[in-house]
């Protein structure tokens, strides 16, 4: 099992779960006792089993994978966070008329229903009436 994770620009290396850490994480014990479970859980660590056709080694193997995986892909989502937020502000900011404050420091113009209800105590008529 390979996979290729992106680093720097451009640059691309292929990975196995052994390379990942020199060795295999599992090498010392084939098959990983029973303190697998008490760490991830057993239906989370359950998934990977089924994963890896009942190979406890081979399951560890793809949990370490995978969050090697996750660990690329929240960089990415990190960046693209940062890009959306700041693409939603430059929209509020250049629709702003003239001398209004900044939309952070006046939230009610945005989000004027729930906002004014907490703010002037008056019933949200965005929730549920109960009695």
């Amino acid at each position: 099992m390979t996979m290729t994770v992106r680093g720097r620009p451009g640059q691309y290396k292929e990975y196995t779960p052994d390379a990942l850490w020199g060795v295999s994480a599992m090498s010392a014990n084939p098959q990983p006792g029973p303190w697998v479970e008490a760490w991830l859980s057993a239906p989370r660590f359950g998934v990977y089993i089924g994963a890896a056709g009942g190979d406890r080694r081979l399951a560890l193997d793809l949990y370490e994978w995978n969050a090697v995986v996750s660990a690329a892909f929240q960089r990415d989502l990190a960046y693209l966070e940062v890009a959306l937020r700041n693409a939603y502000d430059a929209a509020i900011v250049a629709n702003t008329r003239p001398g209004a404050p900044h939309w952070i420091a006046d939230p009610y113009r945005l989000f004027p229903v729930r906002w004014r209800a907490a703010r002037d105590g008056t019933p949200d008529r965005c929730q549920p009436r109960t009695a």
